[in-house]
């Protein structure tokens, strides 16, 4: 009776379906953790990091943490509708430094594992 409980606990737990931990980031933010936001820092953030800094979309970098980083970015007129054609990307009138084909290569992957 004891070995039947046992068994009947065990199928009980593994029939229930996994539910994702939320502390664990997605594929898309992982893709920003650890190849977005270092490229956006060494060649963005001194002059997109701030709200106060003056220029198109002068704070779209802003934030504390990667979260927050990121929620200010999507939420950015950079961002567009069709990820190709994002400003992040095309950048528009700009002066700073330019991305590789493997850098807009992995903006690209990210965008496109947020949905964009």
């Amino acid at each position: 009776m004891k070995r039947l409980l046992l068994l009947a606990l065990i199928v009980g737990c593994t029939d229930r379906e996994l539910v994702e931990d939320p502390t664990q980031p997605t594929e898309a933010e992982q893709l920003f953790i650890d190849d977005v936001l270092p490229m956006l820092e060494a060649n963005c953030v001194a002059c997109h990091g701030s709200r106060s800094t003056a220029g198109f979309e002068n704070g779209f970098l802003a934030g504390e943490s990667w979260l927050e980083v990121r929620a200010t970015l999507l939420a950015s007129a950079v961002i567009g509708p069709e990820a190709t054609r994002s400003r992040l990307l095309t950048k528009g009138e700009h002066s700073g430094p330019h991305l590789s084909a493997e850098q807009t290569s992995l903006i690209l992957r990210w965008l496109g594992a947020e949905g964009l």
